[in-house]
């Protein structure tokens, strides 16, 4: 933009055009590029240890106890479905249920994403996610969050703010950061992608496959690993092993 403008005036001058190749103008741009680049500050990962100190902040009571107690299913839906803020914020409530699973003597909860950003034939990807028997459980947070909703329409959104509002990505992330303060964290580079990150930084610090962390994902890089078979057993068991601070220390 800034050459188009000298060009424009080098024209005005008399000097005629500048070459627009050569060797010396690739450099110039280069340059230009390199002094002008934004390093992105580097997101940080809502690990399992974390997920445990928020949890912990909000059970005690940090905003009011409809807040705390959504935030908490939010955040562990999140975590554990590796879920983008897009997908994470399109659920409605009739896309939530409940079932056991009698071989596995679990229960689970199913979630229906609407919209993920690699279902390219816009089918919808249901998760299962599974009870851990932990503190850190998506399946208990989610049951204590749908005791509570008011407006239990199936086409009603699912996360939405005490004022009655659909929960949005600003005021996710401003509810977050202040739950982080609260559990003694810097807030500072955390965001909503950060519980995606942190699923699978814990599930590779627990010594889940690198195939199964990519199911759980959805992660399309090194597309082979989506087509090996992954049992439920195996995602339950990964998902218990990121809930428990003893098992994963990250």
């Amino acid at each position: 933009m800034y050459l188009c403008g000298v060009r424009h005036h080098c024209i005005m001058l008399g000097y005629g055009e500048i070459p627009t190749d050569g060797v010396k103008l690739d450099l110039t741009l280069k340059g230009i590029r390199r002094a002008s680049a934004r390093r992105r500050p580097q997101r940080e990962p809502v690990t399992t240890s974390i997920m445990c100190r928020l949890l912990e902040v909000l059970s005690r009571g940090l905003h009011t106890p409809f807040t705390d107690i959504m935030l908490q299913a939010a955040m562990c839906v999140a975590f554990f479905g590796g879920l983008r803020i897009s997908e994470l914020l399109a659920c409605k409530v009739g896309h939530v249920s409940f079932s056991f699973d009698v071989d596995l003597g679990l229960k689970f909860l199913t979630l229906f994403l609407p919209k993920s950003k690699t279902d390219l034939s816009h089918r919808g990807v249901t998760l299962k996610l599974f009870s851990t028997g932990n503190n850190l459980c998506a399946v208990n947070a989610m049951s204590s969050y749908i005791n509570v909703l008011l407006v239990k329409s199936p086409e009603a959104f699912l996360f939405y703010t005490a004022d009655g509002k659909p929960l949005n990505r600003m005021s996710f992330l401003h509810l977050l950061r202040e739950t982080l303060v609260a559990a003694g964290c810097d807030a500072t580079n955390f965001n909503t992608h950060s519980f995606r990150k942190g699923m699978a930084t814990s599930l590779s610090a627990a010594g889940v496959s690198d195939h199964v962390i990519s199911t759980m994902g959805r992660w399309k890089s090194q597309c082979y690993k989506l087509y090996i078979s992954t049992p439920a057993s195996v995602i339950s068991q990964s998902q218990a092993s990121i809930s428990n601070p003893m098992v994963a220390k990250v």
